[in-house]
């Protein structure tokens, strides 16, 4: 069981990602309003922040910068060339409707994403990909915003404080070994704890349980029975301040890890659409 293979971070994906972490975007891309005593209570119940704080993302930012990711797309995928001139042709031009698909985009909304795509009849993984890699410098612009009206780190829920994802990543912290668990979309951390699915929210250890690779203790897959998810972590407990480490690469090099959990039947539930929370558990 977990056989290590051998799979190398192939330097077209480093070279594809290394250009769209170039992208950045003004800071008035995004607006967030002052937190009020029910925003701030709807988020302590469980409700993310892109549902309850404000967040508006400008359009004409949104669609300029899909534009120059399509164009780094291009770049590196040549044999998709069609599939991606055809879903930026797909997008809305009006205003009204522009706004109401990034509302659709950044709260998750897969009906009326598929929606979408089955009316422009265009290329669902194509279509998906543009429209998370245009929508990531936008939520983490938003998420820093934010930071300075909310504590992210007494959040302890098994999805993201801001977007309300599931998380891509973990890692145990240098120094106290506290987990925090990491959702790549909004650049954002947040503690959970340290025994316990954040999945399924399960904390009993006979179901959860953890392998590494060829002894080399600093990766750990944490797997869970109970409802067959799994998140790779790394532990940075053993790190020089100022060093830790960058987990957006740490996620990317690591696609091994992913390949040996779900050729054993576990799911890399980071792409899935979490239920969303109603009550105030996990909030400390």
């Amino acid at each position: 069981m977990f056989e290590e293979k051998e799979q190398a971070l192939q330097p077209q994906l480093v070279e594809l990602y290394n250009d769209l972490l170039t992208l950045s975007i003004p800071e008035d891309a995004v607006s967030v309003r002052p937190a009020g005593e029910e925003v701030r209570e709807q988020w302590t119940t469980g409700t993310p922040l892109i549902r309850c704080a404000g967040i508006t993302i400008d359009p004409s930012a949104f669609f300029e910068l899909m534009g120059k990711t399509r164009d780094i797309m291009r770049k590196f995928q040549p044999e998709r060339l069609e599939d991606l001139d055809l879903a930026l042709k797909a997008m809305p031009l009006e205003t009204v409707d522009r706004q109401a698909l990034i509302n659709s985009v950044i709260k998750r909304d897969s009906v009326a994403i598929e929606q979408f795509i089955e009316e422009h009849q265009v290329a669902e993984d194509v279509v998906t990909f543009l429209l998370s890699q245009t929508l990531r410098p936008f939520m983490q612009l938003a998420a820093r915003k934010l930071a300075s009206q909310f504590d992210y780190d007494v959040w302890h829920r098994g999805t993201c404080p801001v977007c309300g994802g599931h998380p891509n990543m973990a890692r145990f912290t240098r120094g106290s070994g506290q987990r925090k668990l990491y959702c790549s979309l909004c650049e954002c951390e947040w503690y959970f704890k340290r025994i316990g699915c954040p999945y399924c929210d399960t904390s009993n250890h006979k179901v959860i349980r953890y392998f590494t690779v060829d002894k080399n203790t600093r990766y750990r897959v944490y797997i869970c029975d109970a409802c067959k998810g799994y998140i790779k972590t790394v532990d940075d407990t053993a790190a020089i301040a100022g060093q830790e480490t960058k987990l957006f690469w740490e996620d990317a090099k690591t696609i091994n890890l992913d390949l040996m959990a779900m050729e054993e039947g576990y799911i890399n539930k980071s792409i899935e659409l979490p239920a969303q929370a109603e009550d105030s558990k996990g909030l400390q």
